[in-house]
C-alpha cells in the first residue's frame, strides 16, 4: 500500500509538475503563471500518451508495447524540462529577489475551502451507470489480459474488430490510459479512475480557472477568489440534469466527455484570453501556443467530443481574435494547433 501511495504520488503530482515547470521556464512563461504548470505537464503526460497509442490500438498490439513507447517520451520529455529547471534556477541563483509579504486575500481562501470540499465530495461519490462500466471494464480488461480494447466490455468476448462504442475509443483511448497508469502505480484501475483522476482533474480545472479569472480581472486576486467561489459554487450546487455540466464536474470527472466540458474546454478559452491579451501587450505567446496544442492532444484522449468541440471553439474564437488584431499568426497558430483533432476526426473515418 505504502509502495503504491509513493508511485501515485510520484505519477500523478511531481512527473507532471516536472514537465509543466520545464514548459514554462523553456518557453520563457510569466512567473505568474507558475500554478499552470500542473494541468499544463497533466495535459503533456496524456498527449505523449495520444501520440503514440492510436496506432498501435489500430493494429492490437499489446498493451506493454504501448507503455514502453509511452515511458520513452516521457523520458525525453522530463530529461529536456528538467534540465531547463536545472538551468533556470542555476543562472538566476546569485540574483537578489525583493520578497514582499503579499496580503492573504479572504475571497480566495474561502474558495480554497470551498474547492477542497468540492474535491472532497467529488471523490467520495460516483455514478454508476454503463457508460462508468465500459469505461473500469476496458481498463481492467487491458491491465489483466495486455490488450487494447480486444475483448468486448459487456460480454467479454473476444472481438474480431471494434465494434459499438469501442469503434470511438480507439482515437480516444481513455481508459487505456487508466490502465497504463494503474501498471505504473500498482493501483486498480477502478481507484485510478473514480479517486485519483477525480482529484487531479479537479486541481486541474480549478487551476485553469483561477487564470481565467485572474486574466479577466486584470490580476486582481480579490476578484479573481470571488469568481472562484461563484464557479465552486455553482457546480457543487447546480447539479439540475445528468448532463449539466456540474453534474460531470461532481459525479463522473473520470469519463471522457465530463473531462472535456469541465477541464478542455475551460483550458481552450484560457488559452484564447491570453492570446489576446499578451498580443495586447506585444508579447509573443510561444508558451500559449504549446498549452494550447497538448489541450487539443488531451482534448482528443479524452472523447470523441474533444476531437471536436475544442476545435469549433478555437476556430471560431481565434478568427475573431485575428480580425480583431489584425494578426494572420493568431489564426495560423490556432489552425496549427486543430491539426491533431482534424487527423483524428480522418482517422476515425477508418473504423467505420
Amino acid at each position: 500500500m505504502f509502495s503504491q501511495i509513493c508511485l501515485g504520488f510520484i505519477w500523478f503530482v511531481i512527473v507532471p509538475m516536472v514537465i509543466g515547470c520545464g514548459l514554462l521556464t523553456l518557453f520563457r512563461a510569466d512567473k505568474a503563471y507558475l500554478l499552470l504548470s500542473y494541468p499544463l505537464g497533466f495535459f503533456a503526460m496524456g498527449a505523449v500518451f495520444q501520440i503514440v497509442s492510436v496506432r498501435y490500438i489500430y493494429y492490437h498490439n499489446p498493451l506493454h508495447v504501448v507503455i514502453n513507447r509511452w515511458l520513452t517520451g516521457i523520458g525525453i520529455l522530463l530529461f529536456v524540462c528538467g534540465v531547463s529547471v536545472v538551468f533556470t534556477s542555476y543562472s538566476k541563483r546569485k540574483e537578489k529577489l525583493n520578497r514582499r509579504r503579499c496580503p492573504i486575500e479572504h475571497t480566495l481562501a474561502a474558495a480554497v475551502i470551498l474547492i477542497v470540499a468540492q474535491i472532497i465530495l467529488a471523490a467520495i461519490g460516483q455514478t454508476t451507470d454503463a457508460d462508468d462500466a465500459r469505461f473500469i471494464a476496458c481498463a481492467t480488461a487491458a491491465v489483466e489480459t495486455d490488450t487494447m480494447y480486444v475483448y468486448h466490455p459487456v460480454t467479454g468476448e473476444e472481438m474480431g474488430w471494434f465494434q459499438a462504442e469501442t469503434n470511438k475509443d480507439v482515437t480516444s483511448p481513455l481508459s487505456v490510459f487508466y490502465a497504463l497508469m494503474s501498471k505504473q502505480t500498482g493501483i486498480h484501475p477502478a481507484v485510478i479512475a473514480h479517486t485519483v483522476m477525480v482529484v487531479c482533474g479537479c486541481i486541474c480545472g480549478y487551476l485553469i480557472y483561477y487564470y481565467i479569472g485572474y486574466v479577466l480581472f486584470g490580476g486582481e486576486l480579490r476578484k479573481t477568489g470571488t469568481f472562484l467561489c461563484i464557479i465552486s459554487v455553482l457546480n457543487i450546487f447546480g447539479n439540475v440534469t445528468a448532463k449539466h455540466v456540474s453534474g460531470f464536474f461532481m459525479t463522473r470527472l473520470w469519463q471522457g466527455k465530463a473531462m472535456v466540458a469541465s477541464v478542455v474546454l475551460p483550458a481552450t478559452v484560457l488559452a484564447f484570453l491570453l492570446v489576446m491579451e499578451w498580443q495586447n501587450e506585444g508579447k509573443r505567446p510561444y508558451f500559449m501556443w504549446v498549452f494550447l496544442l497538448v489541450t487539443m492532444f488531451f482534448g482528443c484522449l479524452c472523447s470523441g467530443m474533444g476531437i471536436a468541440l475544442p476545435v469549433m471553439f478555437v476556430a471560431i474564437s481565434f478568427f475573431v481574435a485575428a480580425v480583431r488584431q489584425r494578426s494572420f499568426l493568431i489564426l495560423l497558430g490556432g489552425f496549427l494547433c486543430c491539426l491533431p483533432n482534424l487527423y483524428y476526426l480522418w482517422f476515425s473515418r477508418l473504423l467505420i
